[in-house]
């Protein structure tokens, strides 16, 4: 009997609400919590991640454009497809030996289902499944790279125009003597465009201890000065600005306050956004010939970055590379 009054009770109670209470209860108690977890959740995942000015999303972009090759074949298979041709046609005695060696591998698959796919749709899975695959801890650590090696070159730029008095910083401030014995250097020495104005600006600097003249001596310190053309791979040309407003961030931080009076030149900032992209190109091409010397998966990982970076600044000074200096500089920067 006591059980059974105390259902009644309650059954009176929750069919008789108060109108008041009830639609307090629903609409603020229930949805707040949630969307503020998601919201400082996703705030939270944005700060950590966050360890480089330049992008690792651009970084990937570049490493990307190394599937050049297979990236070409699936357009063409698309290509075939929205036309509704037989992709077979269109694909060399190579590119189909791809698409059969896939079949192979994935046999019982593709014949387990209801409605098998057809040619083309079996070719374009083939080549989507030959693209590399670069982690995130892979482009996180190049972009760290990346903006260190803007650090070192814009600061040593500053230093020598500031010991020359000049305002402006341009592309005949950039001196192989004054980087040498940087950190970074054996990770850009080599590139195409750090060679060739190097080099350029060597010419420039003994053709103003030559001279006499104050026209010609003021050459390698001018703030005008006209800039030689530098010919530029294809894949540099088109991403050549890529980077420029992430080297105006970096060059701010770096100068500080107390020499706000310094400005750097757009050509300046357009050259050095090229070198990132050639840094870049040149580690993903090292990057894809490790991977295939050693392992047959198409991900490649922070653990294939560190080793072609160590090998580059090892191979540059094989009796003392600097590369634990640089591991030290990452970490704090993570």
């Amino acid at each position: 009997m006591p059980e059974t009054i105390i259902r009644k009770n309650k059954s009176k109670v929750d069919t008789t609400p108060s109108p008041l209470l009830k639609p307090v209860t629903k609409v603020i108690t229930k949805p707040l919590p949630v969307v503020t977890n998601v919201v400082d959740q996703k705030l939270s995942n944005d700060v950590l991640t966050k360890s480089s000015v330049i992008s690792a999303s651009k970084v990937k972009k570049i490493l990307d454009t190394n599937n050049l090759e297979v990236m070409e074949v699936i357009s063409t298979i698309k290509r075939f497809i929205e036309e509704g041709n037989e992709v077979k046609k269109g694909l060399s005695d190579k590119q189909l030996d791809v698409v059969g060696k896939y079949i192979n591998k994935h046999k019982n698959k593709l014949e387990g289902t209801e409605s098998p796919p057809s040619t083309n749709e079996v070719s374009l899975r083939a080549f989507l499944d030959q693209k590399f695959k670069f982690k995130k801890d892979l482009t996180v650590y190049l972009a760290i790279i990346c903006d260190l090696i803007l650090e070192e070159i814009m600061g040593a730029s500053m230093e020598h125009v500031l010991s020359i008095d000049k305002k402006r910083i341009n592309n005949t401030h950039i001196l192989d003597s004054q980087l040498s014995n940087k950190l970074l250097y054996p990770l850009y020495c080599k590139l195409p465009s750090f060679l060739e104005q190097t080099t350029l600006n060597a010419k420039r600097s003994s053709v103003a201890v030559v001279s006499e003249t104050n026209e010609e001596t003021s050459l390698e310190e001018s703030d005008d000065v006209v800039e030689d053309v530098v010919e530029l791979s294809e894949s540099a040309t088109k991403l050549n600005k890529c980077f420029i407003g992430n080297i105006k961030s970096i060059f701010n931080d770096i100068k500080g306050e107390n020499i706000n009076r310094l400005n750097v030149q757009k050509k300046y900032q357009e050259f050095l956004s090229i070198l990132i992209v050639e840094f870049i190109e040149r580690v993903s091409k090292l990057l894809l010939i490790t991977l295939k010397n050693n392992s047959t998966s198409k991900f490649i990982v922070k653990g294939t970055g560190i080793t072609v970076i160590e090998s580059l600044m090892t191979d540059y000074n094989f009796t003392n590379s600097r590369y634990m200096e640089l591991v030290e500089l990452i970490e704090s920067r993570n």
